[in-house]
């Protein structure tokens, strides 16, 4: 067996109190296949394994290679509150790709990680937070937020959702405290 990162199984939950899974889905240009782009610090994908440049293999049990990104995006969105995704990380899936392995759920080296029911951020002041691990493997660890000169880089993802909720709330004059502070409790 290789030493290059084992495909993850990440069985995916939304949380009462995030909007979303906090990731998003991107194609890259002379690739074939469907990548996870940014994943947002503090969220259901950080706390269930996913990682930025990861190929999505398969969505709830089902290959997605040959679909379309809205085929992609629909079977995600196919179970309301949560989604099983298969990912490979670029090393691994070059070192299967050089032995002309195909990833498939039913490998027997596939890591299994899940979000926790609960949001383990809530409550808490740190960014890094452990993974829950089905398997016996050690947990995986993230931390996707950076800082430097004391400036947190926040992922484009999450700028974005940032604005999207500037822009929604700056039409809302008459804004309620309560509104401020769920506003606040997003970013």
């Amino acid at each position: 067996m290789s030493d290059a990162p084992r495909p993850r199984l990440c069985h995916l939950r939304k949380w009462p109190d995030f909007d979303g899974y906090g990731f998003s889905l991107h194609a890259e240009a002379g690739r074939a296949g469907h990548y996870v782009g940014a994943v947002d610090p503090r969220s259901p994908a950080e706390a269930g394994g996913l990682l930025q440049d990861d190929r999505i293999v398969e969505v709830n049990g089902v290959t997605v290679g040959n679909e379309n990104h809205s085929q992609v995006v629909e079977r995600i969105k196919s179970v309301v509150s949560e989604a099983k995704l298969l990912v490979v990380d670029r090393e691994g899936d070059a070192d299967y790709e050089q032995r002309k392995i195909p990833v498939t759920g039913g490998m027997d080296d596939v890591l299994h990680r899940e979000t926790p029911i609960a949001n383990p951020y809530s409550g808490r002041q740190d960014d890094a937070v452990e993974s829950y691990n089905t398997s016996s493997d050690p947990p995986v660890s993230h931390n996707t937020a950076t800082c430097s000169d004391n400036k947190l880089e926040l992922s484009s993802s999450a700028k974005e959702a940032r604005e999207k909720m500037k822009k929604r709330f700056d039409k809302s004059a008459d804004m309620t405290l309560k509104d401020k502070y769920n506003l606040l409790q997003k970013l």
